[in-house]
């Protein structure tokens, strides 16, 4: 019986003609090291006559955007597309949901979760901190809040822009390039919500795409991971000490650049930031 079963889920793992899963992330927050992120994926997978629901919990490596780990997080549930009641064995929900099926149990995220605390902090969207530079043949209308700054296209274009945060000594750093386009035309929506972590030397953007109807476009929703190199992010938010830190370590690059050679010195007479 157990060799049938690992045929048969083996057998619809490698079905090449399973639909494509769409995924919605969600920010829960950085580790105390800051060196890892921690997301909530919300899949759907929509089959001829059901819809699978499911999530997972993903762990990314800041600096190099890298997925470390990945966890179930509860049971995949079936929606049927007409108003029946599905009946269908988890392990053939399983076998026909392979990234849920090929991730670790749930308990591996729960230890990790006990051991260290994983905290986020909102960029405020309204205000300078963070805008958008958009692409040059985009029309849209752009409006913002607290929470996030929300994208209209209008008829025929895409949606295109760049990130920009500023920095704590004043300077704007774009975070990269981000576009959608729709081959049939159809009208675009888009969200997009950052985070910074307690030193404000990570952020996290999320940039959420959807047609006019609803649909969410998959290739769109992935995180944007930013491991700041020399200043953080210039808000109040992270704090005085965290600001004093911050320019404590440019001091000590600055040093370093200028007078590599007496590195010791700087370490007994004035410390490791303190």
């Amino acid at each position: 019986m157990g060799i049938a079963i690992f045929c048969l889920i083996l057998g619809v793992v490698n079905d090449g003609s399973a639909p494509a899963a769409e995924k919605e992330y969600s920010l829960i927050g950085f580790s105390h090291n800051e060196e890892v992120a921690a997301f909530e994926v919300q899949v759907q997978t929509r089959f001829d006559l059901y819809t699978d629901t499911y999530s997972l919990i993903e762990l990314w490596r800041v600096d190099t955007a890298a997925i470390l780990a990945t966890f179930r997080q509860g049971r995949i549930e079936r929606t049927p597309h007409e108003k029946t009641t599905s009946t269908t064995p988890h392990e053939i929900l399983a076998a026909q949901n392979p990234e849920w099926l090929l991730a670790e149990e749930e308990d591996g995220w729960t230890r990790i979760r006990k051991k260290t605390r994983f905290q986020k902090i909102p960029i405020t969207m309204n205000d300078s901190t963070l805008r958008l530079s958009l692409d040059d043949d985009v029309r849209v209308n752009v409006t913002g809040d607290p929470r996030k700054i929300e994208i209209s296209a209008l008829p025929g274009s895409g949606i295109g822009y760049q990130p920009v945060v500023r920095l704590s000594n004043g300077q704007h750093l774009a975070l990269g390039h981000v576009r959608a386009t729709h081959a049939d035309n159809g009208l675009l929506n888009a969200e997009i919500i950052g985070f910074h972590s307690p030193s404000g030397r990570k952020i996290v953007v999320l940039n959420k795409f959807v047609l006019l109807e609803g649909e969410i476009l998959n290739t769109a929703t992935k995180p944007h991971v930013v491991a700041l190199q020399d200043h953080p992010i210039g808000t109040t938010s992270i704090g005085t000490f965290s600001l004093a830190q911050a320019n404590l370590e440019q001091a000590e690059q600055i040093f370093s650049t200028l007078h590599p050679e007496a590195m010791q010195l700087y370490k007994t007479y004035i410390g490791n930031y303190w």
